[in-house]
Formats: C-alpha cells, sequence, structure tokens
C-alpha cells in the first residue's frame, strides 16, 4: 500500500464488513470496544492484545495531524486557485469550468479522499506532473460527452465520485498497474485510450474493468 491510511481503509472495508466471524467487532461503537472484541471473538490469543492495541491507537491519535479550520475546509464556493491537495487545485478538478464546480460538501469530501490518493501516486511516480482529464460532470455534461448513466463522475451519492488522469513523461499502463494494486476500489482501464479511471461508489466495493 502507497500509506497507512490506503492499508487501514482496505482492511476495514474489504475485511472486518464483510468477515462474519466477527460480529462484535463489526458492531463496536468505539475503537477500544472493537480491541477488546478482538479478542473475546478469538482473533488474538495474547490476552493483553487489547490493551497493547489501545495503546497503539492513543498513541497515534496524539501524533495525528490537527483538522483545518472549517473556513479552510475544501467547500464549493472556494475559488479554482484553491488547492485541495498540496499539488492539486480546484480548477484541476472543475477543469476550469463554472458549470463542473462542485453543489455539495459530499462531492467535495469525496473529491478530497481521491486526491489525497493522488498525491501518492504522483509521489511514487518521482513527482512529476499529474494531469486530470475528468473529474465531477454534472447530468447535462456526462450526457453530452455519453458518459454512463450511472457514471461514478456524477458524485451523485455520497462517497461516488471519479477522477480520470494521467502522469506526465511516465508509461500510462505502468500508471494503471500501480492503481489497479494499490487503490481498493474502482479502477477502470483506460490505458489504451491515454487515462486511468480512479474512482469509489457507494460501498466501496471493488471494481475493474475495460473500455
Amino acid at each position: 500500500f502507497p500509506s497507512h491510511d490506503t492499508g487501514v481503509f482496505y482492511l476495514v472495508e474489504r475485511w472486518y464488513k464483510d468477515f462474519k466471524t466477527y460480529q462484535g467487532c463489526n458492531r463496536a461503537n468505539t475503537a477500544e470496544e472493537g480491541a477488546r472484541w478482538l479478542v473475546k471473538e478469538g482473533y488474538a490469543t495474547d490476552p493483553t492484545y487489547a490493551e497493547k492495541l489501545i495503546g497503539v491507537m492513543q498513541e497515534q491519535g496524539k501524533k495525528s495531524k490537527p483538522k483545518a479550520p472549517a473556513s479552510d475546509r475544501f467547500t464549493p464556493d472556494k475559488p479554482f486557485s484553491y488547492k485541495v491537495t498540496k499539488h492539486i487545485t480546484y480548477g484541476e478538478l472543475a477543469l476550469h469550468a463554472p458549470e463542473r464546480r462542485f453543489t455539495s460538501q459530499n462531492q467535495c469530501n469525496t473529491a478530497l479522499r481521491l486526491c489525497e490518493y493522488l498525491e501518492t501516486v504522483r509521489e511514487h511516480f518521482g513527482g512529476k506532473a499529474l494531469i486530470i482529464t475528468s473529474a465531477y460532470r454534472p447530468p447535462a455534461i456526462n450526457n453530452a460527452v455519453g458518459g454512463a448513466r450511472n457514471s461514478e463522475h456524477l458524485y451523485n451519492t455520497p462517497e461516488t465520485g471519479a477522477v480520470d488522469f494521467w502522469i506526465k513523461d511516465v508509461d500510462i499502463y505502468k500508471v494503471q498497474e500501480y492503481c489497479d494494486r494499490t487503490w481498493p476500489y474502482s479502477v477502470g482501464y483506460g490505458a489504451p485510450r491515454g487515462f486511468v479511471h480512479l474512482g469509489m461508489r457507494q460501498g466501496k466495493p471493488r471494481v475493474r474493468w475495460d473500455y
């Protein structure tokens, strides 16, 4: 995995939620309660496992970055110059077209998650320029370009969204292979057309397809 966060997301979304044996852990209301259920339900054989895990979580919590002030949060009304992440601006996501502005906070939240992963892709390939060719497409634009009726580019439900991109001077097939290996949600194999589709949808299933 390209980062600790990506590994944790994959574990939580693709294993704990689906693995029926650990029902107590799945229903835990707090991280501490979940740690204790792992011992009760037999995942951990060390009787002190829960306390050790809780200690690690608490220590990592102290090191967590403080959240950005609400005034600096990515919202639909931000200017196109606003940096969603270190190297990606709102304008790049909207292709600098006013009609491609996001209209809800859910859309911005999803776009932020995608951009955070794109930063890891960019870093993996030496920090070369990452070019976004499509992100949010309102229904009229999606219809005009021949997009699928239920395209992830519509950002029409929480945790649903997509970005098509390529990286300058990097073999697009290598970029696609890296995303296929490290992104746990949607990847469209658009390399023959010069881009990689990176997305997610409700329930965050692992989905792969050819264009």
